[in-house]
Formats: structure tokens, C-alpha cells, sequence
């Protein structure tokens, strides 16, 4: 049987399949409206769909209905079996995401939906279409990862939104391990007898696309699985959208117009760097009319872009963040993307490419833009490679937004009056949530970035040759006009746009 994922990008309508002659005749019904379209076989285009497990991919749009096979062109029975199980796929989507609502769904609903779906019986429990529902359960609740905590009596199911985890559901466990085992199957693992750390990809197609990244870990008390919501290109912000300050978004985007160099942007993990990383480079493409090569060597690949020329590592196979750098330097590339700065040999071999007429972009952990040059001396690189190559580093952090529903004007603290003082900031405009069914009850809604960027100069290069200490790279910036991450953060919670809870730990 030919495995095949189909899907719209709105609501699923009608879809009739007739094979013959050697054409593919696709009939659909939409709001209302029937259209019918051929596809030769001959038109049909091969497509690397790397990560999928599927065999073959069935993409379905709105504007350009298409249909895109992988390694081989369909024969006349091959026909038949698409549209057989096709038939099949189209009848369990609609028994399965009846009652699934394609928009967005508080917890408390979420949580009431899941719990009617567990109330069946044992016998006729379906891991795969549980999976599937809970994982767009997840999607439309705007969580970012569906995470199964095991414990001694059952598993702990929490969505993780707006950067907490939520509950949504206690599981027993012989549910959860066929959860584990349909997962692990979709994902492309083998079942081990002793469990290990592990990580794959998968996508499903109904009712719409998603990508999703599994993650394994051995527990005293069994094996914990994350499931990590990937985002599509479509999905992806535009650098406007990020909730840079005006006057970093215009330097910010001044020195993407650079031929080469190194930008580097810092943050903790889950601290949005890949978001800006990929915003930045969808505006080249959209500002070049998409004319530049732009290859990228990432582990993992967050998310797949049409743009991109993109490599995931997989060093079982001897594909290290380095050898795939040292090929991508001899493939012409225009704009290089490696994931992370992880050791001194990638971070001079990246910093070299920079300097040769290479737009070099990249990420490291670290607390604000000056540490993320000790951070990448620590690895053992040479400051000589970092003088005059690194053109910007931004710092950026994620903060929950205050519910727009739910907001209204509040006293601020009296810390935050202080802060607000020292910049210069009087009048303040503070808000809280008080709690509605939008934001869960939190007083929060969606994120946004609260930003530093540093561009170095020939003074603040030599002070590396030195040794200098954190401190001293603080200061040495300071007297270059650097604004820190915590001014940004001040000024967001001054205005109205987050709460003194969400900025304390930053400043």
C-alpha cells in the first residue's frame, strides 16, 4: 500500500480520485463549489522530503493544486491504491477531528475535549488517531510541545504555552506506552530493549500539515516523551513582527545589507534565536527578490524553507556541523546560516568564511551581546578571528504579552517606577490581566522579544586581545552607547506590553 499524507490548507472538503489512461482526474468540493482538475503523470514532480517517513507525499492547496510524489512516478495500479487508500485516510479525518475545532481553543476546553476522547473503551482505543488528535488539540491551544511526564501511578500530560507547561490530561499507562509506540513508529525508531536518549521527525496531514519533533529520555520511572511542535514557512514571523525597539530594527537591518561578516544573535535556549534567525533571512529573500544562495547546516532543522538550501546534521553517518560547513564554503553561497557555535573548530571555520565575502549568521547561549564573545573565546577561538568579522551580536529574550482581552490600566510597582525613572521614562502607562478563558486565566497572551544589539568597533577588538573580564567588556561598551537587554524590558513593561513579573529576571 503507497503511504500517503493529503491535507488542504483550510477546511477539508470533498475529494473524489478517478484513475485511468494513464491521468489522474482529482474532483474536489469546497464551500459549496465543485472543480475538477487532470494531472498527468508526467507532470508529476519529484520532491525531496527529507524527514518524512512516508514513502510518497500528496501536497493539496488552495491556489496551485498540485501533486508531488517522492522517488517515482505513479504506474496505473499505483493509481488505484492512492486512491483506495486516500478514500480510507479522508473517511478516518473526518471521524477523527468531528469535534476538533480549527481555531484557537482555551485549556479548560481543551482539557474537557481530551478527556471525552479518553472515555472509550480499552479495546477500542486507537493509538495512532489519539496521537493525531492531541498533537492539533495541542496546535489550536497555541501550545509549542505536548510534554508526557511518567510518574509511579499514571503519565502526566502538559501543554507547554506561552512558555509554561499546562495539565491537560492524567494517562494510564498502558495508553501511554502505546502512545510511546505509535510515536516511536511515526518517527522512524526502532523499539529498543534497554531505553536510551533519542530524537526523530515526523509530519502528519490532517487535517492540516504539522511537523512534529520527538524527544526520549530514560526515567527511574519509565520513558519521558516531548513532542515538540515544529513551525511551517508560513507559520514563521517576519522580522518586523518580532517586537524589536525602531531604532534596533533600523541598525538591525542596516547590516543585513553586509556582503560579509558574522551576525551573531544570543539568548538562552528556547529564547527565540532560530525565530529571529529565520526572520532575518526570509526578509533577504523577499528584499533580493529572492536571488541569493542561501544554505543553511542545522541541527536540528526547525522548519523547512522553499528559500533555503538546508542541511540537518547527522553524525552517525559522519554529517558533522563542521564537515557540512567546510562543503556548504565550496557550494558559492551568498548567506551561510550554522545553527549553533558549539566548539572552537566550527566557530573558526565559520568565522573565516565570514571574512571571505560571506554573510556568516549564527547562534550562541549567552546572557547579553558582550558575553557572547567570551563565550566564544572559551571555546579556544582566537580573538584574531573575531576582530572585524563579528559586523552586530543581538541578545533577545521571550516575554508573555499581557492579555489584550482581559488587560486594564494598573499601578505599577514601585521597582518599575525606579527602572522607568533611571531612563528617563515619566509617564507610565501600566497594565494587568485579570484572567479570562482567552489567556487561560493567566493575564497573558502570546510573547514578544525584548532586545540589546551591540556593534563592535575596532577599540572593543583590541580590549579581547587582552583578556578582559565581563565586567570590563560591559564597561567598554557602555561608553559606545550600548543599551542593555533590561532597558528594552523597561520601557515594554512601562507601556503596557508585558508585566514587572515577566522583566525582573532579566534586569
Amino acid at each position: 500500500m503507497i503511504e500517503v499524507t493529503a491535507w488542504r490548507e483550510s477546511k477539508i472538503g470533498r475529494i473524489g480520485y478517478d484513475c485511468r489512461d494513464g491521468k489522474v482526474f482529482i474532483t474536489w468540493n469546497f464551500e459549496g463549489v465543485d472543480e475538477k482538475k487532470e494531472i498527468r503523470l508526467s507532470d508529476i514532480k519529484k520532491l525531496n522530503m527529507e524527514g518524512y517517513t512516508s514513502n510518497y507525499v500528496l501536497e493539496f492547496q488552495d491556489k496551485n493544486d498540485k501533486i508531488i510524489f517522492k522517488e517515482k512516478l505513479l504506474d496505473k495500479q499505483d493509481c488505484e491504491n492512492l486512491k483506495l487508500y486516500l478514500e480510507q485516510q479522508m473517511a478516518e479525518a473526518s471521524e477523527l477531528f468531528e469535534d476538533l475545532k480549527r481555531e484557537y481553543v482555551p485549556i479548560r476546553e481543551a482539557q474537557k475535549i481530551i478527556e471525552e476522547k479518553l472515555e472509550i473503551n480499552p479495546a477500542d482505543f486507537d493509538p495512532d488517531k489519539f496521537l493525531r488528535f492531541l498533537l492539533f488539540q495541542a496546535k489550536y491551544a497555541r501550545a509549542t510541545g505536548v510534554h508526557f511526564n511518567p510518574g509511579q501511578q499514571d503519565v502526566r500530560v502538559r501543554f507547554r504555552i506561552d512558555g509554561l507547561l499546562m495539565d491537560v490530561a492524567r494517562l494510564h499507562w498502558e495508553v501511554y506506552n502505546s502512545l510511546l509506540s505509535s510515536a516511536k513508529r511515526l518517527a522512524g525508531l526502532i523499539e529498543l530493549k534497554r531505553a536510551i536518549p533519542r530524537e526523530g521527525v515526523f509530519h502528519l496531514g490532517f487535517p492540516e500539515p504539522l511537523g512534529v519533533r520527538l524527544s526520549l529520555m530514560p526515567l527511574t520511572e519509565g520513558e519521558k516523551m516531548i513532542l515538540r511542535i515544529l513551525p511551517f514557512e508560513s507559520e514563521l514571523l517576519k522580522l518586523e513582527d518580532l517586537g524589536m525597539p525602531p531604532d534596533i530594527y533600523e541598525r538591525y537591518h542596516a547590516l543585513l545589507n553586509s556582503s560579509k561578516g558574522m551576525v551573531l544573535i544570543c539568548g538562552p535556549a528556547g529564547g527565540g534565536k532560530t525565530t529571529t534567525i529565520y526572520g532575518s533571512l526570509l526578509h533577504m529573500v523577499d528584499e533580493s527578490g529572492d536571488t541569493l544562495n542561501i544554505s543553511t547546516i542545522e541541527d536540528p532543522v526547525e522548519s523547512h524553507v522553499e528559500s533555503f538550501c538546508q542541511t540537518q546534521v547527522d553524525t552517525k553517518s559522519g554529517l558533522t556541523t563542521f564537515r557540512g560547513l567546510s562543503s556548504i564554503l565550496r557550494q558559492d553561497p551568498d548567506i551561510i546560516l550554522v545553527g549553533d557555535l558549539r566548539d572552537y573548530k566550527v566557530g573558526e571555520l565559520a568565522l573565516s568564511g565570514a571574512m571571505d565575502e560571506h554573510l556568516m549568521f549564527s547562534s550562541v547561549q549567552a546572557n547579553n551581546a558582550p558575553q557572547a564573545f567570551l563565550r566564544i573565546m572559551e571555546m579556544g577561538v582566537a580573538p584574531a578571528f573575531l576582530d572585524s568579522t563579528v559586523l552586530v551580536v543581538l541578545a533577545q529574550r521571550l516575554v508573555r504579552k499581557v492579555c489584550s482581552f482581559c488587560s486594564e490600566e494598573a499601578a505599577p510597582p514601585e521597582e518599575l517606577k525606579k527602572k522607568a525613572e533611571e531612563l528617563g521614562i515619566k509617564n507610565i502607562t501600566y497594565r494587568a490581566g485579570k484572567g479570562c478563558t482567552a489567556c487561560n486565566m493567566t493575564g497573558y497572551l502570546g510573547r514578544t522579544g525584548v532586545f540589546e544589539l551591540f556593534a563592535p568597533d575596532k577599540e572593543f577588538f583590541n580590549l579581547l586581545q587582552s583578556e578582559p573580564t565581563l565586567e570590563q567588556l560591559l564597561s567598554e561598551a557602555k561608553s559606545k552607547g550600548y543599551n542593555a537587554l533590561s532597558n528594552d524590558a523597561v520601557i515594554k513593561a512601562a507601556s503596557g506590553l508585558t508585566g514587572w513579573e515577566e522583566i525582573k529576571n532579566i534586569i
